[in-house]
């Protein structure tokens, strides 16, 4: 594993991320005040906490999968949900982790409601063979463990087959995590195909419609400021997209989720369609946040 300041482990960071070199020298007093056997004491305990969540992430695995299984209103499961995401932290996993059970136990629990169907499945010569393509596809599923999961998870249709395809089922062994993130990148999943609550039969908008204003008539959406949206919807002429930066492209990013009252959000139904169309992403973009605050690297004093 990589060296870590501890230094700069604790040093307030910038808007950007990076390193607030303001608070540099503070940051060493404290950590010299503090002293090496207090390093070496968090260092321990850091790698206490990793292996105690690798141990227990599939029983996380399976709480958050026996959620997924329920049948239950779309309000009842976002009100668990999220308080299910909140129950996983004060349980002790990382948000970086949450963000994994969460997305692979929604891929196990759909996996397994299809297994389920098995018997009335007509292609099947027999119900003997039913229960046997069953059966081995649960192994298949529980062979894999919760970071296997999610990459399977965020794959399409077509990364899926040859993910299941390479599996050795005399010796039960899946691909590798890094052989199914590279396959993951080959074949990203479309947003599991999702197109916003509406279907896709039905098409959108650009206006909200007031079911309180005659039919043909058109307003805004009451208590929406879109002006500074609107301005900041285009990208900067100065940047061409093509060839804009990731950081330049970030930073427009940041500039719109701050315009946004996200308050108010859910009282939108054109905004949150919009935003369930690109679920996925946010969870890489929070994913991927917390990776780099929580990299599993061993804290030293330098």
């Amino acid at each position: 594993m990589k060296k870590m300041d501890l230094s700069k482990l604790i040093n307030p960071i910038r808007e950007d991320g990076g390193i607030d070199h303001r608070y540099s020298g503070l940051a060493k007093q404290i950590v010299e005040l503090a002293g090496s056997e207090c390093i070496k004491d968090l260092a321990s305990f850091y790698q206490y906490t990793n292996d105690a969540e690798a141990r227990f992430e599939k029983a996380g695995l399976t709480l958050v999968s026996s959620f997924f299984q329920i049948e239950m209103e779309r309000w009842q499961q976002n009100s668990f949900k999220k308080r299910l995401r909140e129950c996983l932290e004060e349980i002790g996993f990382r948000p970086s982790k949450i963000t994994k059970l969460l997305t692979a136990g929604e891929f196990v629990a759909g996996q397994l409601k299809d297994q389920s169907k098995c018997s009335s499945w007509e292609w099947f010569d027999c119900q003997d063979a039913a229960n046997d393509y069953r059966d081995q596809s649960i192994k298949y599923l529980y062979s894999h463990g919760v970071t296997a999961l999610y990459h399977l998870a965020r794959m399409n249709w077509k990364g899926q087959v040859k993910a299941r395809n390479s599996y050795d089922y005399d010796l039960g062994k899946p691909l590798s995590v890094r052989e199914l993130e590279k396959l993951q990148r080959q074949h990203p999943a479309d947003n599991r195909g999702q197109q916003g609550r509406r279907g896709r039969s039905q098409p959108r908008t650009n206006q909200t419609v007031n079911p309180t204003l005659p039919p043909g008539s058109e307003s805004a959406a009451p208590g929406v400021e879109t002006t500074g949206i609107t301005d900041l919807v285009h990208l900067d002429p100065a940047i061409d997209s093509r060839e804009a930066t990731t950081t330049e492209l970030v930073e427009q990013l940041v500039s719109l989720v701050k315009a946004i009252d996200w308050s108010t959000i859910k009282d939108h139904q054109e905004a949150m369609d919009n935003l369930s169309s690109v679920e996925y992403t946010w969870s890489q973009i929070s994913e991927a946040v917390d990776d780099w605050k929580y990299l599993p690297l061993t804290l030293t004093h330098t």
